[in-house]
């Protein structure tokens, strides 16, 4: 019995330490893998690249420029060619003061209906810029004089002429327009009211008074009535200060023989009915006159003939400098606004097809985002490729002067100026850009480490485990030692006596 039960024990110590020893093998396994993982997280940790401040000489550079005139040259290669010539490549830089430059953009309003829109600017309308060489025509005028006088015509068709008037009074208006028509009321009597006539300017009337002296003035100073022919008659027939039940309309020059100062004429208010005798005088000549249609703008209704003309050429060459910045395809508007401090109008030009694509909101919405352009000052560059020249140097090795060959090889000298800059917006990005390499690379580091420190806690754990293991492994081999003596013992035991 003492037999069996030993052999069992025996038997069940063997199962343990088996069991031990597989339970060793398992966390020498882990271990390994532990170990296999933490090389793994050395080897990434020792082939991070560790960010490098950037040198503030990497972003500063020495440039040469020298002055020729307006133009400030900045040399950007020297190439040696041998015997102290140089294949010299600069850039040309001078201010130009007549350039189509960026200017702040204003509310812009659209009003009408596509196709035909029309944008403005408060009360200023934008003008497609364009040669308005169309809306210039010549007019061949047959004109009528008697004595120098203009002649006219009645209802009945008998000439008369506006009396015998000079023309000295200093008090005359000065219009620049003569081709303007004013409108006079006439009494019963046929008196002509020459102190408050109408004057048609672009459509609408004005008030005039012979102290005006230019229509801008005019038009400044006096809002414009849209009148038909029979709302006009109904005007001066009402119209306490235009008492009159006829309207009559003279050009400026009959006007200014009417203000004029009078000479013993027999008619009263100067009106001279032609005799036959003076008929067979009358005076017939044609007179060319340019005349621009369609024009509503303020601005141009304010020039004369040749102003206009001027104006004309000097559009083109606006629309040609647009055309040459922006493209051929490019079409423009213009509005012209008056320089409080010169008093000079100046143009400000719109791009049509970014008013035609702009998005208005119904007719009251006003847009400030369309670009703008006017005339300034802008700095122009050319760039000049392989001059041929020489350069000179002082006892530091930097440069002092070069020499410039031209294509008849006579030399020109000019001095260097030696520029050190340094680009400090690019060097701030860079140092922005190290700061944050080094944050992710501090921040990797830190990771690394902590997963470091895991499988080193790990480590230490089955590291405890397995002395654990050990010690149960020599507890069992110890009490095996102990079994086996005894079932030997036994196995003695029981063959002497049975040999007895």
């Amino acid at each position: 019995m003492g037999m069996s039960a030993s052999q069992a024990r025996f038997l069940c110590l063997t199962a343990r330490k088996n069991n031990v020893e597989f339970e060793g093998q398992q966390i020498n396994q882990q271990r390994t893998t532990l170990s296999n993982e933490s090389a793994s997280y050395y080897s990434e940790l020792c082939n991070m690249d560790v960010p490098t401040p950037p040198s503030v000489d990497d972003y500063t550079k020495v440039s040469y420029t020298f002055n020729d005139g307006a133009m400030t040259n900045t040399i950007i290669s020297m190439l040696a060619k041998g015997n102290n010539s140089y294949s010299i490549s600069y850039i040309e830089q001078w201010q130009d003061d007549y350039s189509i430059v960026s200017s702040a953009s204003s509310l812009i309003a659209r009003t009408g209906s596509s196709p035909d829109y029309k944008y403005s600017i408060g009360n200023s309308y934008l003008r497609p810029l364009r040669d308005f060489e169309q809306n210039r025509h010549e007019i061949v005028e047959t004109i009528e004089t008697f004595n120098g006088k203009p002649v006219n015509y009645d209802d009945e068709g008998n000439p008369y002429i506006i009396g015998n008037k000079n023309n000295s009074d200093t008090n005359k208006p000065t219009l620049k327009n003569s081709g303007d028509y004013l409108f006079f009321p006439l009494s019963e009597d046929g008196e002509v009211n020459t102190s408050d006539p109408l004057i048609l300017i672009g459509g609408k009337y004005y008030p005039f008074s012979s102290t005006d002296n230019d229509l801008q003035s005019i038009l400044d100073n006096n809002e414009g009535i849209e009148l038909s022919e029979s709302e006009l008659q109904n005007y001066v027939v009402s119209n306490g200060d235009m008492d009159g039940d006829t309207i009559k309309s003279f050009s400026y020059q009959e006007y200014l023989n009417m203000v004029a100062t009078e000479e013993d004429s027999e008619e009263p208010n100067g009106i001279h009915n032609l005799t036959l005798d003076e008929i067979e005088q009358i005076n017939t000549e044609q007179v060319i006159h340019v005349s621009y249609t369609d024009l509503t703008d303020p601005y141009l209704l304010s020039l004369n003939q040749e102003q206009l003309d001027d104006l004309l050429e000097t559009e083109k060459y606006y629309i040609q400098m647009l055309k040459d910045k922006f493209g051929e395809s490019t079409e423009w508007y213009v509005r012209y606004v008056k320089n409080t401090t010169s008093g000079i109008y100046e143009p400000y030009f719109y791009k049509q097809q970014e008013l035609q694509e702009a998005t208005f909101h119904g007719e009251d919405t006003q847009l400030s985002n369309i670009s703008c352009f006017t005339l300034g000052s802008a700095v122009k560059t050319k760039e000049i490729l392989n001059q041929t020249g020489t350069i000179e140097k002082d006892s530091s090795g930097r440069y002092v002067a070069i020499t410039l060959f031209d294509k008849d090889n006579n030399p020109t000298t000019y001095t260097l100026t030696t520029t050190t800059s340094t680009d400090e917006e690019a060097y701030n990005d860079a140092m922005n850009q190290y700061h944050f390499a080094q944050h992710e690379y501090d921040h990797k580091v830190q990771e690394i480490n902590s997963k470091l420190e895991i499988i080193q806690a790990q480590d230490k754990q089955l590291e405890l485990k397995l002395k654990q293991l050990d010690t149960e492994e020599n507890a069992i081999s110890t009490e095996m030692d102990a079994v086996k003596k005894v079932i030997s013992k036994n196995v003695e035991s029981s063959f002497k006596t049975f040999n007895a």
